[in-house]
């Protein structure tokens, strides 16, 4: 009798969960970006009279790391021609703009994750001094 109640009471608990639309914390889909990822390359587009781009691959001189926690904290280091950096910041989500927050400074982005591969966009305007300009980030998971 005692089991068929907490059956009874587990069975219930799941229709309320349906039926008062209750949603998880995280999105599941955003779940996969909680993780330490590895800079593969970066590609900047820079719409002048002449569209250019540029590619810089992961080498020895060109590295990063980041780790975005459950906690919203993310954690990064990065050597970019001998200039080393590292710190910790915020991080915010909504639909599939990713906000990142360090000392002060926010960047605004758009990311994707595909497989292990996750891509972060960032889109700049047209000003009087400088012209629009797209840079892709591409990180690989770490490989444990």
């Amino acid at each position: 009798m005692k089991s068929y109640f907490i059956v009874l009471l587990f069975t219930y608990s799941l229709y309320a969960q349906n039926f008062f639309n209750v949603q998880p914390k995280y999105n599941p889909l955003n779940l996969k970006l909680l993780n330490e990822w590895i800079f593969q390359s970066m590609e900047i587009i820079t719409y002048a009279e002449l569209e250019e781009s540029e590619t810089i691959f992961r080498d020895n001189t060109n590295q990063e790391r980041i780790r975005f926690n459950k906690s919203s904290e993310m954690e990064y280091f990065s050597n970019f021609d001998g200039g080393k950096n590292s710190g910790s910041g915020r991080w915010l989500i909504k639909n599939d703009s990713l906000s990142i927050i360090i000392s002060g400074d926010t960047i605004n982005a758009s990311y994707k994750i595909l497989d292990d591969i996750l891509l972060i966009t960032t889109v700049e305007k047209e000003t009087e001094e400088f012209y629009k300009s797209k840079t892709i980030m591409k990180y690989e998971v770490k490989k444990d």
